[in-house]
Parts: structure tokens; C-alpha cells; sequence
């Protein structure tokens, strides 16, 4: 013991089952990992500026009306803002591959988990030097999903009516002090 607290040696790990599956180890000189089935789930370095998590879903859980609540906050005082990346990292890409998805769910009346909203960003061209990419914002309607919005290089589609400055009752109807 040290002071107050245990003295592990860097060999060694703190068990918490009694075995050799859940357990908190020195990784390396001054980097801890959690294991959880004997596993490396989260792997924490002093000077690292990343914490590596190896699971593969994620979930943050609260039943609190306000929570759960995610935020990533920079308090440096320059121009950079804080980044989310999503990264598809592939040994063989091809064109249309999807690079990243966000969802939003909700249940309907009869207690069942929908998807109410999907934004899909999709690598259109993978060439070197021509790469394009597409992003694709899609809702519901009647029960259907319909892709709302396309953006597709520099074009833009909108699928069904648009209204600028006001509900649409056309296609296209735009409100304002001049004529469109």
C-alpha cells in the first residue's frame, strides 16, 4: 500500500470477478485498460490525446427527461471548433460506399421504436483526384421514408415541394417582399 491507496505492480491487474475476465491493467508505461471478458474495452493514456474504445456499440443511458445529453466542448481561445468525425477506413473502397449515418428514433402511439429522421453521406466516387460524395437527408410521412433532401456534389434536390419563406402549396413557392 501506498498512503492511502494499493500499489499494483505494472505486471499485475486489479480483478474484479474473482478470475481473469474483468479486470484493470497497466497497458503500458503510463496507459490503463479496462477489460471486461477478458477483452480491452477502453484504453486510457497519460499523454494520449484520445481515449481508444474497443466495443463496438456504444450506449448512454439515462431516464431523466433532460438526459441523456452528449456535447463536445472546446475552450480554446482560437478559431478552431470542436470537431465529430465519423471515419470509414477501408482496406478495399469502392464508389457508393457508405461513409456515415446518423438516426433519430422515437416511438409511434403503439409503443413501437421508428426511425424518424436518417442523414447518409455515401462516397459517389472513390477515384483519386475525382472523388465526390453524396448526402442524403430522409423523413416520414404516412408511415413511409421518403429522401427528402439530396445533396449530390454541388447540386442540391429536394424531393416534393419546397417553400421559401412560407408553406408551400406548389412545388416550388417562394414568399418575399419582390416576385421570385
Amino acid at each position: 500500500t501506498i498512503g492511502d491507496g494499493v500499489a499494483v505492480p505494472a505486471t499485475a491487474g486489479v480483478y474484479f470477478d474473482g478470475g481473469a475476465h474483468t479486470y484493470i491493467k497497466e497497458v503500458s508505461a503510463d496507459r490503463l485498460g479496462i477489460y471486461a471478458g477478458g477483452k480491452l474495452m477502453l484504453d486510457l493514456g497519460e499523454n494520449s490525446d484520445y481515449i481508444d474504445m474497443h466495443a463496438a456499440t456504444v450506449g448512454i443511458h439515462s431516464s431523466d427527461s433532460q438526459d441523456p445529453h452528449f456535447f463536445i466542448k472546446n475552450t480554446n481561445a482560437d478559431a478552431n471548433a470542436p470537431r465529430f468525425s465519423l471515419i470509414k477506413d477501408s482496406a478495399s473502397p469502392a464508389d457508393n460506399d457508405d461513409i456515415g449515418r446518423i438516426y433519430a428514433y422515437g416511438d409511434n402511439d403503439a409503443g413501437e421504436q421508428m426511425e424518424s429522421m436518417l442523414i447518409r453521406n455515401q462516397m459517389t466516387d472513390v477515384s483519386d483526384g475525382a472523388e465526390a460524395s453524396k448526402t442524403t437527408f430522409y423523413n416520414y410521412s404516412g408511415g413511409t421514408q421518403y429522401d427528402t433532401l439530396v445533396l449530390d456534389g454541388y447540386n442540391a434536390k429536394v424531393n416534393n415541394w419546397l417553400g421559401i419563406g412560407t408553406n408551400p402549396s406548389t412545388t416550388i413557392h417562394a414568399y418575399g417582399s419582390a416576385p421570385v
